[in-house]
């Protein structure tokens, strides 16, 4: 049982410790961004393109500029969705937004392996 225990406990921070820069979006710079991107599709290359890099560079930059816009609204209103809403639900809404979805196919498919 501990060796099983053991080993899942292994797999699951091998899946974090690749999946972490979603969670980091907003606080890495374009070089670390790239970085982890390249990361994250040499280990899943048959399902992310190579430009996923730069694809998901864009999409930091949308969901940063969404953020600002959603930040307009009444400082309460936000206080009560930030703590209602965790960060990796709020890109799912966005990534999956119509529109969206269509213009940023290998985040959508880092979202869903997630």
């Amino acid at each position: 049982m501990y060796f099983a225990i053991t080993k899942c406990l292994a797999a699951y921070s091998g899946v974090c410790k690749s999946f972490r820069l979603l969670h980091e979006l907003r606080s890495l710079s374009s070089d670390q961004l790239h970085m982890a991107a390249s990361n994250l599709s040499a280990t899943y290359h048959s399902d992310l393109e190579p430009n996923f890099g730069d694809e998901l560079a864009q999409f930091t930059e949308l969901e940063r500029c969404s953020s600002r816009i959603n930040s307009l609204d009444d400082e309460s209103n936000e206080q009560d969705q930030e703590a209602k809403y965790s960060f990796e639900l709020k890109l799912y809404q966005l990534a999956f937004a119509p529109g969206v979805c269509e213009s940023f196919l290998n985040v959508n498919v880092v979202l869903y392996l997630l």
